[in-house]
């Protein structure tokens, strides 16, 4: 069981693990006026702090459907100290959201669900991304520009 007190997102989560997140949000408002086009007078400024306390609570396995593919999801339930209104986020093993809700007065008000996503290598080191023509290595390069000399002299040769 992870339990944080220290307002860090664990790395690794499970099934009964719990964690609170502390966010203070500075709001300034501006008061000002003026008439009829005149310079604009300063006549306020309000500075307002507020902390916002979220508790998450990782609850238990739940099946969500990415396109055609089911993904076992980590259901995990987000809820604000003080408020009625809470969130589910599904999130997969490798850490990818499937799914996601929100309850106001326990009425469902949104549900997102991911549509599809794939996987892409990416070159591992400079080498492969520094070749002189984009997604081609200096073979491939090579070979292609061959290739139309090639069929470009055989289109002009005459024929017999």
């Amino acid at each position: 069981e992870y339990t944080s007190e220290d307002n860090l997102i664990p790395e690794y989560v499970g099934i009964g693990d719990t964690w609170t997140e502390e966010s203070i949000i500075e709001t300034t408002y501006n008061v000002k006026s003026r008439v009829n086009e005149d310079p604009w007078e300063h006549e306020d400024e309000i500075i307002e702090n507020e902390t916002i306390t979220t508790n998450w609570n990782a609850e238990e396995i739940a099946n969500v459907f990415v396109g055609q593919r089911n993904s076992e999801s980590l259901k995990i339930k987000d809820m604000d100290t003080g408020s009625s209104d809470y969130g589910y986020t599904y999130v997969d093993i490798n850490g990818i959201p499937t799914k996601m809700e929100t309850y106001e007065d326990n009425v469902l008000t949104m549900i997102a669900t991911l549509y599809d996503y794939k996987w892409q290598n990416e070159p591992s080191d400079l080498e492969e991304t520094e070749s002189f023509l984009p997604g081609f290595n200096f073979a491939l390069a090579l070979t292609a520009i061959l290739s139309s000399t090639i069929a470009f002299s055989n289109l002009t040769q005459p024929k017999d």
